[in-house]
Order: structure tokens, then C-alpha cells, then sequence
């Protein structure tokens, strides 16, 4: 019974961190689109403030992955 408690919930952790993995990933192709976005703000194209949510989802999702670790 424990040991079947345990294969579950490391299940479930293995299929979170894949989750949490590839969210990472799409968020680092965010954060770097936001970093092209913030040269482009440079010149007055596009809002400051568009680069704010991306560059804090991005620190957020790091700082999940890293503790879980």
C-alpha cells in the first residue's frame, strides 16, 4: 500500500516537472522575444510595460522549477 502510495505520487511529480518543463520553455521563447521587444521599445514602437509580465512569469516558473528540484 505505501509503496504503491509512493510510485504514485512520484508519478505525479514526474509528470508535473515535464509539465512545468515544457511551460519553461515556451516562457524562455517569451522572454526572449521580450528581450527583441525591449530593443524595439528603444525606439518608441512598442510599450515598456508588455516586457514586465513576461520577465516575471519567466522568474516565477525558474523559481518553481528550482525548488522543486
Amino acid at each position: 500500500m505505501l509503496l504503491s502510495l509512493m510510485e504514485s505520487k512520484l508519478e505525479m511529480s514526474i509528470a508535473f516537472l515535464t509539465l512545468n518543463q515544457s511551460s519553461a520553455f515556451a516562457l524562455s521563447r517569451s522572454y526572449a522575444n521580450a528581450l527583441q521587444t525591449r530593443i524595439v521599445t528603444r525606439h518608441g514602437l512598442i510599450s515598456p510595460s508588455r516586457v514586465l509580465p513576461l520577465l516575471v512569469a519567466f522568474a516565477l516558473t525558474f523559481a518553481i522549477t528550482i525548488a522543486l528540484f
